[in-house]
């Protein structure tokens, strides 16, 4: 609400009253004065029609700056909502827009489009702001759940020893047995440069044993024998040092056409295999001179290696 003058006692009024409450007179159809340069304007003026300063019922729209009365729902230059928005609303006590329009050389279409560029630049201050602020919290959530993953780290345990370095220091029948136990052991050696006649594979398992013999060409293994094993103690002649040795009956293939029936004795200590063919070997060993090697009766002597065989 403004004060004007009452144009018949000269008294302030208020611009909404509808008569001079101090002579009764009814103010005409311009209740007031234009607040710089004094021209009569109405509530249908939004600014004054001789200077164009804002009539004190006028306000400004936010997007395109033009003046309309304060009734005026859609700005009829650029189409903006000026009802449902809760922009300023510009009176003559503006003295922002007041002291602008004042300056040296700057029309107020200069100020218009100041003043637009300063909310655009808010606006977007205010996205960049909320967009900072959501990232902010989403790094912070993401090193917060980094922190709580992270494993507690388990002490350093040492690496189990091998079968075969664990048999090398065992010292009893219960310990060997216990070691060799699911495992699978073969013997391929190059056999013209050692003192093997064929190749031997066995598999241990819950106190049997499975035995394979083959020759280098055969391609695959051939079924030797079955069964238990025997399992003991005894000492090295040459050292006196105790072992514990393993041992089975099973066929031996001395050549691609011949089997024989041996004794196999496996000394894990050292990995060393020793087949000792029966009587039947040793007899045609004297009827056919050296053609089954030098072994004597200490038969074919070689090392065992951990694992499987395959062609």
């Amino acid at each position: 609400m403004a004060l004007t003058q009452c144009p018949n006692c000269g008294k302030n009024m208020s611009d909404r009253a509808e008569q001079c409450p101090h002579c009764g007179a009814t103010p005409p159809k311009h209740v007031a004065q234009c607040a710089e340069c004094g021209t009569p304007v109405s509530k249908s003026d939004a600014i004054c029609p001789s200077c164009g300063h804002p009539t004190p019922w006028s306000r400004e729209c936010p997007e395109c700056g033009q003046f309309s009365t304060v009734d005026t729902e859609i700005c009829p230059e650029c189409g903006f909502d000026l009802f449902g928005h809760f922009g300023r609303v510009n009176t003559v006590a503006n003295t922002s827009w007041h002291n602008q329009k004042r300056r040296n050389g700057i029309s107020s279409e200069t100020v218009y489009t100041e003043d637009n560029t300063i909310r655009h630049n808010n606006r977007m201050s205010w996205i960049v702001g909320v967009c900072l602020a959501v990232i902010a919290v989403g790094v912070a959530a993401f090193l917060y759940k980094g922190d709580n993953d992270v494993v507690k780290s388990e002490p350093v345990q040492s690496r189990k020893p091998s079968v075969e370095a664990q048999l090398r220091t065992a010292t009893s029948v219960d310990e060997v047995e216990k070691l060799i136990n699911g495992t699978t052991w073969h013997s391929t050696p190059n056999l013209t440069t050692s003192n093997m006649e064929g190749w031997v594979q066995v598999k241990f398992s819950q106190g049997t044993f499975s035995c394979y013999t083959a020759n280098p060409s055969d391609g695959k293994w051939t079924y030797a024998g079955s069964g238990r094993y025997d399992i003991g103690e005894g000492r090295f002649a040459n050292t006196g040092e105790k072992y514990v040795y393993i041992s089975w009956k099973a066929d031996y293939k001395v050549s691609p056409s011949m089997k024989l029936p041996c004794t196999y004795t496996f000394i894990p200590l050292n990995r060393q295999i020793n087949v000792a063919c029966d009587m039947l070997y040793h007899a045609m060993r004297g009827l056919s001179g050296d053609y089954y090697g030098d072994a004597g009766n200490n038969g074919n002597v070689g090392m065992m290696v951990l694992g499987e065989y395959h062609w």
